[in-house]
Protein backbone atom coordinates (compact mmCIF):
# COMPACT_ATOMS: atom_id res chain seq x y z
CA UNK A 1 0.00 0.00 0.00
CA UNK A 2 1.09 3.55 -0.60
CA UNK A 3 -0.52 6.94 -0.53
CA UNK A 4 -0.94 8.35 -4.04
CA UNK A 5 -1.66 11.92 -5.00
CA UNK A 6 -2.63 13.33 -8.38
CA UNK A 7 -2.46 17.08 -8.86
CA UNK A 8 -5.13 18.08 -11.35
CA UNK A 9 -4.52 21.01 -13.66
CA UNK A 10 -6.55 23.93 -12.30
CA UNK A 11 -7.92 26.93 -14.13
CA UNK A 12 -8.02 29.51 -11.33
CA UNK A 13 -5.23 32.09 -11.47
CA UNK A 14 -2.85 33.36 -8.85
CA UNK A 15 -2.81 37.11 -9.57
CA UNK A 16 0.69 38.59 -9.84
CA UNK A 17 1.19 42.26 -10.69
CA UNK A 18 4.20 44.14 -11.99
CA UNK A 19 5.70 41.04 -13.62
CA UNK A 20 6.30 40.44 -17.31
CA UNK A 21 6.24 36.90 -18.63
CA UNK A 22 5.21 35.04 -21.75
CA UNK A 23 1.67 33.68 -21.71
CA UNK A 24 1.26 29.95 -22.26
CA UNK A 25 1.00 28.79 -25.86
CA UNK A 26 -1.84 26.68 -27.24
CA UNK A 27 -1.40 23.46 -29.15
CA UNK A 28 -4.05 22.02 -31.45
CA UNK A 29 -4.69 18.45 -30.36
CA UNK A 30 -7.58 17.36 -32.58
CA UNK A 31 -11.21 18.08 -33.37
CA UNK A 32 -14.54 17.56 -31.70
CA UNK A 33 -17.96 17.60 -33.35
CA UNK A 34 -21.41 18.89 -32.41
CA UNK A 35 -24.54 17.47 -34.06
CA UNK A 36 -26.63 20.13 -35.83
CA UNK A 37 -28.85 17.69 -37.72
CA UNK A 38 -31.89 19.00 -35.87
CA UNK A 39 -31.54 22.19 -37.92
CA UNK A 40 -32.51 20.16 -41.02
CA UNK A 41 -36.28 19.69 -41.26
CA UNK A 42 -37.28 16.07 -41.93
CA UNK A 43 -33.70 14.90 -42.71
CA UNK A 44 -34.76 11.28 -43.38
CA UNK A 45 -37.85 12.04 -45.53
CA UNK A 46 -40.15 10.13 -43.18
CA UNK A 47 -42.62 13.03 -43.59
CA UNK A 48 -42.31 12.91 -47.38
CA UNK A 49 -41.12 16.29 -48.72
CA UNK A 50 -42.17 18.29 -45.66
CA UNK A 51 -39.54 21.01 -45.14
CA UNK A 52 -38.01 20.42 -48.57
CA UNK A 53 -38.50 22.26 -51.86
CA UNK A 54 -38.50 20.38 -55.16
CA UNK A 55 -37.14 21.65 -58.46
CA UNK A 56 -38.13 19.23 -61.22
CA UNK A 57 -35.51 18.41 -63.79
CA UNK A 58 -36.07 19.15 -67.46
CA UNK A 59 -34.65 17.01 -70.27
CA UNK A 60 -33.63 18.26 -73.69
CA UNK A 61 -36.79 16.82 -75.20
CA UNK A 62 -38.92 18.91 -72.82
CA UNK A 63 -39.99 16.10 -70.54
CA UNK A 64 -39.63 16.54 -66.79
CA UNK A 65 -37.95 14.54 -64.04
CA UNK A 66 -39.98 14.44 -60.83
CA UNK A 67 -38.35 13.09 -57.60
CA UNK A 68 -40.43 10.59 -55.64
CA UNK A 69 -40.74 9.45 -52.04
CA UNK A 70 -40.61 5.66 -51.94
CA UNK A 71 -40.59 2.88 -49.36
CA UNK A 72 -38.57 -0.29 -49.32
CA UNK A 73 -35.10 1.10 -49.98
CA UNK A 74 -34.51 3.44 -46.99
CA UNK A 75 -31.12 3.74 -45.24
CA UNK A 76 -33.01 3.94 -41.97
CA UNK A 77 -36.67 4.37 -41.21
CA UNK A 78 -39.10 3.52 -44.02
CA UNK A 79 -38.77 6.20 -46.71
CA UNK A 80 -36.19 7.71 -49.04
CA UNK A 81 -36.02 9.94 -52.12
CA UNK A 82 -35.91 8.11 -55.45
CA UNK A 83 -34.80 9.79 -58.68
CA UNK A 84 -35.19 7.94 -61.99
CA UNK A 85 -33.06 9.64 -64.65
CA UNK A 86 -34.53 7.71 -67.55
CA UNK A 87 -32.70 6.90 -70.80
CA UNK A 88 -30.26 8.93 -72.80
CA UNK A 89 -31.69 12.44 -72.87
CA UNK A 90 -29.41 15.20 -71.44
CA UNK A 91 -30.62 17.76 -68.89
CA UNK A 92 -31.47 21.39 -69.64
CA UNK A 93 -32.58 22.07 -66.03
CA UNK A 94 -31.05 20.36 -63.01
CA UNK A 95 -33.31 18.39 -60.68
CA UNK A 96 -33.06 19.41 -57.02
CA UNK A 97 -34.54 18.57 -53.62
CA UNK A 98 -33.38 21.26 -51.21
CA UNK A 99 -34.01 23.40 -48.15
CA UNK A 100 -32.57 26.54 -46.58
CA UNK A 101 -31.02 26.37 -43.12
CA UNK A 102 -30.74 29.70 -41.33
CA UNK A 103 -28.87 31.00 -38.29
CA UNK A 104 -26.06 28.48 -38.00
CA UNK A 105 -23.15 29.60 -35.78
CA UNK A 106 -20.02 30.65 -37.61
CA UNK A 107 -17.59 27.80 -38.18
CA UNK A 108 -16.71 24.65 -40.11
CA UNK A 109 -19.38 22.05 -40.88
CA UNK A 110 -19.75 18.63 -42.47
CA UNK A 111 -22.89 17.78 -44.45
CA UNK A 112 -23.48 14.08 -45.13
CA UNK A 113 -26.14 11.90 -46.70
CA UNK A 114 -26.53 8.27 -47.73
CA UNK A 115 -26.85 7.33 -51.42
CA UNK A 116 -27.75 4.03 -53.10
CA UNK A 117 -27.84 3.27 -56.81
CA UNK A 118 -27.94 0.13 -58.84
CA UNK A 119 -26.73 0.61 -62.42
CA UNK A 120 -25.01 3.40 -64.32
CA UNK A 121 -25.70 6.53 -62.23
CA UNK A 122 -22.53 7.93 -60.69
CA UNK A 123 -22.31 11.71 -61.23
CA UNK A 124 -25.15 13.00 -59.03
CA UNK A 125 -25.32 13.48 -55.29
CA UNK A 126 -25.58 16.19 -52.64
CA UNK A 127 -24.72 19.88 -52.62
CA UNK A 128 -24.41 22.80 -50.24
CA UNK A 129 -24.22 26.52 -50.96
CA UNK A 130 -23.05 28.81 -48.15
CA UNK A 131 -22.81 31.94 -50.26
CA UNK A 132 -19.84 31.16 -52.49
CA UNK A 133 -21.44 28.82 -55.03
CA UNK A 134 -22.36 25.16 -54.94
CA UNK A 135 -20.08 22.57 -53.38
CA UNK A 136 -21.00 19.10 -54.56
CA UNK A 137 -20.20 15.54 -53.56
CA UNK A 138 -20.75 12.44 -55.69
CA UNK A 139 -19.67 8.83 -55.51
CA UNK A 140 -17.82 7.52 -58.54
CA UNK A 141 -17.99 3.85 -57.64
CA UNK A 142 -20.45 2.09 -59.91
CA UNK A 143 -22.55 0.16 -59.26
CA UNK A 144 -23.13 0.42 -55.51
CA UNK A 145 -24.12 -2.70 -53.62
CA UNK A 146 -25.27 -0.74 -50.56
CA UNK A 147 -25.74 2.77 -49.29
CA UNK A 148 -22.60 4.90 -49.35
CA UNK A 149 -21.99 8.11 -47.45
CA UNK A 150 -21.39 11.36 -49.33
CA UNK A 151 -19.81 14.23 -47.39
CA UNK A 152 -19.09 17.92 -47.92
CA UNK A 153 -16.96 20.10 -45.66
CA UNK A 154 -17.81 23.81 -45.78
CA UNK A 155 -17.66 27.02 -43.75
CA UNK A 156 -20.41 29.28 -42.48
CA UNK A 157 -19.63 32.98 -42.05
CA UNK A 158 -21.46 35.65 -40.07
CA UNK A 159 -25.09 36.13 -41.17
CA UNK A 160 -24.98 33.47 -43.90
CA UNK A 161 -27.87 31.13 -44.67
CA UNK A 162 -27.06 27.85 -46.38
CA UNK A 163 -28.90 25.83 -49.00
CA UNK A 164 -28.41 22.07 -48.97
CA UNK A 165 -29.91 19.07 -50.65
CA UNK A 166 -29.88 16.59 -53.56
CA UNK A 167 -29.01 17.34 -57.17
CA UNK A 168 -29.33 15.36 -60.41
CA UNK A 169 -27.66 16.99 -63.39
CA UNK A 170 -26.04 14.35 -65.57
CA UNK A 171 -25.93 10.67 -66.45
CA UNK A 172 -23.76 8.14 -68.23
CA UNK A 173 -26.57 6.23 -69.81
CA UNK A 174 -27.39 6.09 -73.46
CA UNK A 175 -30.64 5.01 -75.03
CA UNK A 176 -30.21 1.53 -73.60
CA UNK A 177 -29.15 2.49 -70.05
CA UNK A 178 -31.54 3.48 -67.32
CA UNK A 179 -29.96 5.64 -64.51
CA UNK A 180 -31.51 5.95 -61.03
CA UNK A 181 -30.58 6.43 -57.35
CA UNK A 182 -31.99 6.75 -53.83
CA UNK A 183 -30.97 9.32 -51.19
CA UNK A 184 -31.60 9.30 -47.44
CA UNK A 185 -30.35 10.25 -43.96
CA UNK A 186 -29.03 13.84 -44.14
CA UNK A 187 -26.79 14.87 -41.24
CA UNK A 188 -25.15 18.20 -40.34
CA UNK A 189 -22.19 18.38 -37.95
CA UNK A 190 -20.21 21.36 -36.68
CA UNK A 191 -16.47 20.73 -36.40
CA UNK A 192 -14.37 22.63 -33.89
CA UNK A 193 -10.64 22.38 -33.21
CA UNK A 194 -9.70 21.29 -29.71
CA UNK A 195 -6.75 23.01 -28.08
CA UNK A 196 -4.79 22.27 -24.97
CA UNK A 197 -2.61 24.68 -23.09
CA UNK A 198 1.10 24.28 -23.80
CA UNK A 199 3.91 26.02 -21.99
CA UNK A 200 5.74 28.82 -23.73
CA UNK A 201 9.26 27.65 -24.64
CA UNK A 202 11.98 29.20 -26.73
CA UNK A 203 13.94 27.16 -29.28
CA UNK A 204 16.40 25.93 -26.63
CA UNK A 205 19.31 26.09 -29.04
CA UNK A 206 22.38 24.18 -27.84
CA UNK A 207 25.75 23.81 -29.53
CA UNK A 208 28.27 21.15 -28.45
CA UNK A 209 31.85 20.64 -29.63
CA UNK A 210 32.39 17.22 -31.25
CA UNK A 211 35.15 15.61 -33.32
CA UNK A 212 33.21 16.45 -36.50
CA UNK A 213 32.59 20.09 -35.61
CA UNK A 214 29.86 21.94 -33.70
CA UNK A 215 26.71 19.89 -33.23
CA UNK A 216 23.61 22.10 -33.02
CA UNK A 217 20.20 21.08 -31.73
CA UNK A 218 16.96 23.00 -31.16
CA UNK A 219 13.29 22.46 -30.40
CA UNK A 220 10.43 21.80 -32.79
CA UNK A 221 7.47 23.11 -30.82
CA UNK A 222 4.02 21.58 -30.58
CA UNK A 223 2.64 24.94 -31.73
CA UNK A 224 4.76 25.02 -34.92
CA UNK A 225 3.03 24.81 -38.26
CA UNK A 226 3.69 21.53 -40.07
CA UNK A 227 5.36 23.55 -42.85
CA UNK A 228 7.91 25.16 -40.51
CA UNK A 229 11.50 25.13 -41.78
CA UNK A 230 14.78 26.45 -40.35
CA UNK A 231 17.84 28.45 -41.36
CA UNK A 232 21.12 28.32 -39.41
CA UNK A 233 23.40 31.33 -39.08
CA UNK A 234 26.97 31.36 -37.76
CA UNK A 235 28.34 34.82 -36.97
CA UNK A 236 25.66 36.29 -39.25
CA UNK A 237 26.36 34.00 -42.23
CA UNK A 238 23.73 31.54 -43.51
CA UNK A 239 25.12 27.98 -43.40
CA UNK A 240 22.45 25.85 -45.09
CA UNK A 241 21.84 26.03 -48.84
CA UNK A 242 18.14 25.29 -48.47
CA UNK A 243 15.89 25.56 -45.37
CA UNK A 244 15.86 22.47 -43.15
CA UNK A 245 12.47 20.73 -43.11
CA UNK A 246 13.21 17.22 -41.80
CA UNK A 247 15.58 17.78 -38.88
CA UNK A 248 16.19 19.97 -35.85
CA UNK A 249 19.92 19.31 -35.65
CA UNK A 250 22.92 20.23 -37.76
CA UNK A 251 26.70 19.70 -37.71
CA UNK A 252 28.77 22.76 -38.63
CA UNK A 253 32.20 21.47 -39.64
CA UNK A 254 33.60 25.00 -39.77
CA UNK A 255 32.45 26.18 -36.35
CA UNK A 256 34.47 26.84 -33.20
CA UNK A 257 33.87 27.46 -29.51
CA UNK A 258 33.81 31.22 -30.17
CA UNK A 259 31.20 31.01 -32.96
CA UNK A 260 27.80 32.57 -32.34
CA UNK A 261 24.79 30.70 -33.72
CA UNK A 262 21.20 31.78 -34.39
CA UNK A 263 18.33 29.61 -35.65
CA UNK A 264 15.60 31.30 -37.68
CA UNK A 265 12.22 29.66 -38.30
CA UNK A 266 10.59 30.05 -41.71
CA UNK A 267 7.03 29.66 -42.93
CA UNK A 268 6.25 29.71 -46.65
CA UNK A 269 9.81 30.84 -47.35
CA UNK A 270 9.71 33.84 -45.00
CA UNK A 271 11.76 34.05 -41.80
CA UNK A 272 9.28 34.65 -38.99
CA UNK A 273 11.25 34.01 -35.77
CA UNK A 274 14.82 34.41 -34.55
CA UNK A 275 16.23 32.38 -31.68
CA UNK A 276 18.52 33.62 -28.96
CA UNK A 277 22.20 33.70 -29.96
CA UNK A 278 24.35 30.98 -28.36
CA UNK A 279 27.97 29.89 -28.21
CA UNK A 280 28.86 26.16 -28.03
CA UNK A 281 29.58 24.20 -24.87
CA UNK A 282 33.16 23.03 -24.57
CA UNK A 283 32.05 19.67 -23.18
CA UNK A 284 29.05 17.50 -24.01
CA UNK A 285 27.44 18.35 -20.69
CA UNK A 286 26.58 21.47 -18.70
CA UNK A 287 28.23 22.17 -15.34
CA UNK A 288 26.14 24.11 -12.82
CA UNK A 289 27.60 25.15 -9.48
CA UNK A 290 25.14 24.28 -6.71
CA UNK A 291 24.71 25.91 -3.31
CA UNK A 292 25.20 22.96 -0.97
CA UNK A 293 23.35 23.23 2.39
CA UNK A 294 25.35 22.97 5.57
CA UNK A 295 25.26 19.61 7.29
CA UNK A 296 24.12 19.02 10.87
CA UNK A 297 23.68 16.56 13.74
CA UNK A 298 20.46 14.66 14.54
CA UNK A 299 19.06 14.38 18.11
CA UNK A 300 20.74 10.98 18.47
CA UNK A 301 24.18 12.49 17.72
CA UNK A 302 24.59 11.39 14.08
CA UNK A 303 26.33 13.92 11.83
CA UNK A 304 25.19 14.29 8.24
CA UNK A 305 26.06 16.15 5.04
CA UNK A 306 24.14 16.84 1.84
CA UNK A 307 24.23 15.56 -1.73
CA UNK A 308 21.96 16.49 -4.65
CA UNK A 309 19.21 13.94 -5.24
CA UNK A 310 16.16 14.13 -7.52
CA UNK A 311 15.89 16.97 -10.03
CA UNK A 312 13.10 18.38 -12.15
CA UNK A 313 12.81 21.17 -14.72
CA UNK A 314 10.28 23.90 -15.38
CA UNK A 315 10.06 27.50 -16.52
CA UNK A 316 9.97 29.30 -13.18
CA UNK A 317 10.01 32.88 -14.49
CA UNK A 318 8.16 32.79 -17.82
CA UNK A 319 11.16 33.53 -20.04
CA UNK A 320 10.82 30.37 -22.16
CA UNK A 321 13.91 28.74 -20.65
CA UNK A 322 13.85 25.85 -18.21
CA UNK A 323 15.14 26.26 -14.68
CA UNK A 324 16.28 23.30 -12.54
CA UNK A 325 14.75 22.28 -9.21
CA UNK A 326 17.07 20.18 -7.04
CA UNK A 327 16.14 18.11 -3.99
CA UNK A 328 18.94 17.91 -1.39
CA UNK A 329 19.01 14.72 0.65
CA UNK A 330 21.04 14.30 3.84
CA UNK A 331 23.57 11.48 4.09
CA UNK A 332 21.41 9.85 6.79
CA UNK A 333 18.24 9.64 4.66
CA UNK A 334 16.30 6.45 5.31
CA UNK A 335 14.21 3.92 3.52
CA UNK A 336 10.78 3.67 5.12
CA UNK A 337 11.71 0.27 6.52
CA UNK A 338 14.69 1.76 8.41
CA UNK A 339 14.44 3.49 11.80
CA UNK A 340 16.47 6.58 12.65
CA UNK A 341 16.42 10.35 12.50
CA UNK A 342 17.25 12.19 9.30
CA UNK A 343 18.32 15.70 8.42
CA UNK A 344 15.92 18.12 6.75
CA UNK A 345 15.09 17.97 3.03
CA UNK A 346 15.63 21.08 0.88
CA UNK A 347 14.36 22.12 -2.55
CA UNK A 348 16.54 24.59 -4.49
CA UNK A 349 15.90 26.40 -7.77
CA UNK A 350 18.65 27.41 -10.22
CA UNK A 351 18.84 29.14 -13.57
CA UNK A 352 20.49 27.11 -16.32
CA UNK A 353 23.58 29.30 -15.92
CA UNK A 354 23.78 28.32 -12.24
CA UNK A 355 22.25 31.46 -10.70
CA UNK A 356 20.61 30.51 -7.39
CA UNK A 357 16.95 31.54 -7.09
CA UNK A 358 15.50 30.24 -3.81
CA UNK A 359 15.45 27.43 -1.24
CA UNK A 360 12.54 25.67 0.51
CA UNK A 361 13.27 23.91 3.82
CA UNK A 362 10.72 21.12 4.34
CA UNK A 363 11.51 21.02 8.06
CA UNK A 364 11.91 18.36 10.71
CA UNK A 365 8.43 16.88 10.17
CA UNK A 366 9.18 15.67 6.64
CA UNK A 367 11.48 12.65 6.79
CA UNK A 368 14.29 12.26 4.24
CA UNK A 369 14.26 9.22 1.95
CA UNK A 370 13.32 8.02 -1.51
CA UNK A 371 9.61 7.56 -0.79
CA UNK A 372 8.76 10.66 1.23
CA UNK A 373 9.01 13.73 -1.00
CA UNK A 374 7.53 13.50 -4.50
CA UNK A 375 7.68 17.09 -5.71
CA UNK A 376 5.93 18.16 -8.91
CA UNK A 377 6.85 21.06 -11.18
CA UNK A 378 4.07 22.29 -13.46
CA UNK A 379 2.24 25.47 -14.49
CA UNK A 380 -0.83 24.61 -12.44
CA UNK A 381 -2.59 27.97 -12.74
CA UNK A 382 -1.90 28.63 -16.42
CA UNK A 383 -0.05 31.93 -15.98
CA UNK A 384 3.07 30.87 -17.89
CA UNK A 385 5.18 30.26 -14.78
CA UNK A 386 5.60 26.79 -13.26
CA UNK A 387 4.72 26.08 -9.64
CA UNK A 388 6.11 23.42 -7.29
CA UNK A 389 3.79 21.17 -5.29
CA UNK A 390 4.74 18.71 -2.56
CA UNK A 391 3.87 17.37 0.88
CA UNK A 392 4.72 19.77 3.73
CA UNK A 393 4.12 20.02 7.47
CA UNK A 394 4.48 22.44 10.40
CA UNK A 395 8.09 23.58 10.35
CA UNK A 396 8.32 23.91 6.56
CA UNK A 397 9.83 27.26 5.52
CA UNK A 398 9.11 28.62 2.05
CA UNK A 399 11.50 30.39 -0.33
CA UNK A 400 10.74 33.77 1.25
CA UNK A 401 11.64 32.58 4.76
CA UNK A 402 8.07 32.23 6.00
CA UNK A 403 6.55 29.26 7.79
CA UNK A 404 4.03 27.14 5.88
CA UNK A 405 1.23 26.78 8.40
CA UNK A 406 -2.50 26.24 8.75
CA UNK A 407 -4.45 28.00 11.46
CA UNK A 408 -3.95 26.55 14.95
CA UNK A 409 -0.79 24.58 14.13
CA UNK A 410 2.58 25.07 15.82
CA UNK A 411 5.53 25.85 13.48
CA UNK A 412 8.07 24.74 16.13
CA UNK A 413 6.45 21.38 16.96
CA UNK A 414 8.59 18.27 16.46
CA UNK A 415 6.47 15.20 15.72
CA UNK A 416 9.35 12.72 15.29
CA UNK A 417 9.16 9.70 17.57
CA UNK A 418 12.13 7.94 19.22
CA UNK A 419 12.72 5.89 16.06
CA UNK A 420 12.76 8.96 13.80
CA UNK A 421 9.37 8.23 12.21
CA UNK A 422 6.68 10.90 11.93
CA UNK A 423 3.39 9.16 12.65
CA UNK A 424 1.37 12.03 14.08
CA UNK A 425 0.84 15.72 13.57
CA UNK A 426 -0.62 17.72 10.67
CA UNK A 427 0.24 16.89 7.06
CA UNK A 428 -0.13 19.46 4.27
CA UNK A 429 -0.04 19.79 0.53
CA UNK A 430 1.49 23.11 -0.57
CA UNK A 431 1.83 24.83 -3.92
CA UNK A 432 4.87 27.12 -4.10
CA UNK A 433 5.59 29.96 -6.52
CA UNK A 434 8.22 29.07 -9.08
CA UNK A 435 9.39 32.66 -9.24
CA UNK A 436 10.37 33.10 -5.58
CA UNK A 437 9.49 29.86 -3.74
CA UNK A 438 6.80 31.51 -1.63
CA UNK A 439 3.87 29.39 -0.47
CA UNK A 440 0.81 30.18 -2.60
CA UNK A 441 -1.72 27.71 -1.20
CA UNK A 442 -1.74 25.04 1.52
CA UNK A 443 -4.43 22.46 2.35
CA UNK A 444 -4.58 19.37 4.59
CA UNK A 445 -2.99 16.39 2.85
CA UNK A 446 -5.39 13.90 1.33
CA UNK A 447 -5.48 10.96 1.85
CA UNK A 448 -4.73 11.35 5.59
CA UNK A 449 -2.60 8.78 7.39
CA UNK A 450 -5.49 7.63 9.61
CA UNK A 451 -4.80 4.41 11.50
CA UNK A 452 -1.15 3.50 10.88
CA UNK A 453 -1.80 -0.23 11.11
CA UNK A 454 -4.43 -0.13 8.38
CA UNK A 455 -1.65 0.43 5.82
CA UNK A 456 -0.06 -2.96 6.50
CA UNK A 457 2.32 -2.47 9.44
CA UNK A 458 2.36 -0.58 12.73
CA UNK A 459 5.74 1.18 12.68
CA UNK A 460 5.52 3.61 9.73
CA UNK A 461 6.83 1.74 6.70
CA UNK A 462 3.90 1.61 4.28
CA UNK A 463 1.95 4.62 5.54
CA UNK A 464 4.59 7.04 4.26
CA UNK A 465 5.34 5.61 0.82
CA UNK A 466 4.17 8.33 -1.54
CA UNK A 467 3.69 8.65 -5.30
CA UNK A 468 2.47 11.79 -7.05
CA UNK A 469 1.82 13.01 -10.58
CA UNK A 470 0.28 15.82 -12.59
CA UNK A 471 -2.40 14.60 -14.98
CA UNK A 472 -4.88 15.80 -17.59
CA UNK A 473 -7.96 13.70 -16.84
CA UNK A 474 -10.37 15.26 -19.34
CA UNK A 475 -8.62 14.22 -22.55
Amino acid sequence: NMRKLIILKVVSLFIVTGITCHLPAVERKGRETTNYSDRIVNPGFEEDFNGWSVQNGVFADGTTLVPEIVTGRAYDGEKSVYIDLGYGEPFTTECRVYQIVRGLPVGEYILSAQKFYGRWEEANGIFVNSGAGDIKSVDNTNPAAAYKELTITFNVTEGTDITLGIFAASRRGGADRNDYFWMDHFRLTKVEPVYRQAEYLNRGVVGVKTNEGIYLSWRLLGTDDARTAFNIYRDGTLLNATPLTTSTNYVDTGGSLTSKYVIKALLDGKEIETSEAITPWEEQYKVIQLNRPEGGVTPDGVAYTYTPNDCSAGDLDGDGEYEIIVKWDPSNSKDNSQAGYTGNVYLDAYKIDGAFLWRIDLGVNIRAGAHYTQFMVYDLDGDGIAEIACKTAPGTIDGKGNYVLLTGDDPTADYRNANGYILEGPEYLTVFSGRDGSALATVPYNPPRGDISSWGDNYGNRVDRFLAAVAYLDG
